[in-house]
């Protein structure tokens, strides 16, 4: 009787001995992908879910060839890893991912997390591998005004819940979502059932909203670069249902535009007060590398806290222009347009007088009346004062009718008789007759009185 006891005892041993390791060993992959609330009010738990996340899913549920999603969710959801497992060293490489998650940041939008997490499920579809959906939270939905999934008392209602199991634990719960009925998976919950307490509710426990909010408003979606990369953001907050001043700091600004990386634009942090109930401009500077050239990008600015109360939406989409040389200084232009006129005007005083100088312009006037026309003559040029029949000219050749050559000097004109006996009060060559009166005789001996008139 002993010995079959004995041998029934090892058999039973043997049995589960197999089944433990049949079980260690499973031949069908999973999809495992979980949801995990980084919110404000996880902040003293996060260290906790992270180790649970770590040890006891990944480090002793993953296996080689399953799928690994993790998403974080506060008011937006963020993709921590998704990739197959090939080697050990990719659990190895997830559990130092999650160990990575330090922030905890406003908010909290389990809605949308739920959606996001659909998504990736329905990606997967065609995997072939069974699903594993869990979320893991404190249960305070605490959205966004904007959000789709926002409600007044803090209550959330989404249809991966209705049937969801939940597993509770000290301030926070896992909530294994029905999304596969196969063996295995119903295996897993099973094994997280007996290492937490179980609890029979369904979806998740409506809390009251017991803090306010802080909501930004981008004054100008559009950011101007100017001068040695410096620009503004210009943001309107509005303190609602706190009740004591709260103090905001922000660590800094991160920046990404087009294909460009990852930009901190923030030259120091910035602290502020803001009233309850208070709506307050905030005009905050930020400066961008020198490298990045004028032209309109389209980008992303996304807030980073140390202060617990932060504002929402911390991450925004934008546009910038980062203005040219000649944005940054428009005077050039105007400047440049009245240098230019003033140069020109100078360089044509001084060509003028240079040619002034080199060119004399004059009239002929006989008897006191003005003849219309204006001559020209330049320095070292040649022209010729003739009489013909009583009538008094200019010529540019000397002809019979000359009776003196004119040549253009240094501002005046010299005279040099040819004909004497028509101009006797000149004895020799005048070195500038211009406005003296100058008596001819003409050849049928009538006197003229002439005049060279300078303009």
């Amino acid at each position: 009787m002993k010995i079959l006891k004995l041998m029934c005892f090892i058999l039973v041993f043997l049995f589960i001995w197999q089944a433990m390791l049949l079980a260690d060993e499973r031949e069908v992959n999973i999809d495992f992908m979980i949801a995990l609330d980084i919110s404000k009010s996880m902040e003293d738990k996060l260290q906790v879910v992270k180790d649970y996340v770590i040890n006891d899913i990944i480090g002793e549920l993953v296996k080689i060839g399953d799928y690994l999603l993790i998403i974080s969710f506060y008011g937006y959801t963020d993709e921590v890893a998704s990739f197959v497992i090939e080697s050990e060293t990719d659990i190895i490489d997830a559990q130092q991912t999650v160990s990575q998650i330090i922030d905890t940041k406003p908010y909290t939008d389990i809605g949308n997390a739920l959606d996001v997490l659909k998504l990736h499920a329905d990606a997967q579809a065609g995997s072939g591998r069974d699903k594993f959906l869990i979320l893991i939270t404190d249960g305070e939905q605490y959205t966004h005004p904007e959000s789709k999934y926002y409600s007044p008392d803090g209550s959330i209602n989404h249809a991966m819940l209705e049937n969801a199991r939940t597993i509770a634990q000290e301030g926070w719960k896992i909530e294994v979502l029905d999304f596969s009925t196969s063996e295995t998976t119903k295996n897993i919950t099973e094994e997280l059932s007996g290492t937490h307490t179980e609890v029979t509710t369904e979806g998740l426990t409506e809390t009251e909203l017991e803090r306010g909010r802080i909501d930004a408003n981008y004054s100008s979606e559009k950011i101007i670069i100017g001068q040695g990369g410096k620009g503004k953001i210009l943001l309107t907050l509005t303190s609602q249902e706190y009740k004591e001043e709260q103090e905001i700091i922000i660590r800094d600004i991160l920046l990404t535009i087009d294909s460009l990386t990852e930009k901190s634009v923030l030259d120091k942090q910035i602290e502020f007060t803001i009233q309850a109930e208070e709506t307050k401009d905030l005009i905050i500077p930020i400066k961008l590398p020198a490298d990045i050239k004028a032209g309109d990008y389209y980008g992303e600015v996304v807030f980073k806290f140390t202060s617990q109360v932060q504002f929402l939406p911390a991450r925004q989409e934008l546009s910038l222009h980062i203005n040219s040389f000649i944005e940054n200084y428009p005077w050039i232009i105007p400047v440049a347009i009245v240098l230019g006129i003033l140069t020109i005007l100078i360089l044509f005083l001084v060509v003028r007088k240079l040619i002034k100088g080199r060119v004399t312009k004059f009239r002929l006037i006989v008897e006191k009346k003005s003849l219309k026309r204006i001559y020209t003559i330049k320095r070292g040029q040649k022209l010729f004062l003739n009489e013909n029949f009583n009538t008094i000219n200019i010529a540019p050749k000397k002809s019979k009718y000359s009776i003196a050559e004119l040549m253009g000097t240094k501002g005046g004109i010299q005279l040099t008789v040819i004909k004497a006996e028509q101009l006797p009060s000149i004895k020799k060559a005048k070195a500038n007759v211009l406005n003296d009166k100058i008596t001819i005789f003409t050849e049928n001996d009538r006197e003229i009185h002439i005049q060279f008139s300078i303009i």
